[in-house]
């Protein structure tokens, strides 16, 4: 099976790796001074497949390679393979998981940020990005739209979205409010 297609990035690029990463964290070499401006992770930081590479990013930049560097098992057994003999849930109980989905990926989202932000790894440009970026995301996160963010996406989309090729879809997704997915009660879950 040929290697899964992803979004390289390259160079300096931390603005890049706010809401995702490209970069695999047991697949990852990096340098002394990563770890040590990385190390200890922060609490608020989930994953250090999304922490280390933006430290990176920040310090000297990242760069891909075209090597295979590491094979990917899918079978019956893979904890995260979801289970397909799931309990189909009512429209009540989707809306409500999404609105907690919701709810976690915008703290998540806020928490990297402010974290990021108190770094100084970032440049001057990148810190009034983000800041102008926290601003967005506080303002009416509770709306349909937040279009603070949608517009702080746009006008800093080669920075801010540059990991994503559709990045049209992209701003839609990450400027819905919470509201919306109060909105899709019976949406079918895709």
């Amino acid at each position: 099976m040929p290697a899964r297609k992803t979004n390289r990035l390259s160079g300096r690029c931390p603005l890049a790796l706010l809401f995702a990463t490209c970069v695999t964290g047991h697949l990852a070499l990096l340098k002394r001074e990563v770890l040590d401006h990385a190390l200890p992770f922060p609490k608020s930081i989930r994953a250090h497949d999304h922490w280390i590479p933006f430290v990176a990013a920040a310090l000297n930049g990242i760069k891909p390679t075209d090597h295979i560097l590491s094979l990917y098992r899918v079978h019956e057994h893979n904890v995260s393979i979801k289970s397909r003999n799931r309990k189909r849930k009512g429209p009540l109980a989707r809306a409500r998981e999404r609105k907690i989905a919701f709810n976690t990926k915008w703290k998540y989202r806020m928490d990297f940020l402010q974290y990021a932000k108190q770094t100084g790894l970032l440049t001057s440009e990148e810190q009034h990005i983000a800041e102008q970026l926290e601003t967005a995301l506080e303002k009416h996160p509770k709306s349909i739209v937040n279009r603070s963010v949608r517009s702080t996406l746009l006008d800093h989309s080669g920075q801010l979205l540059s990991l994503y090729k559709k990045k049209s879809k992209i701003v839609k997704r990450l400027s819905h409010g919470g509201v919306y997915f109060s909105l899709t009660l019976y949406q079918k879950k895709p």
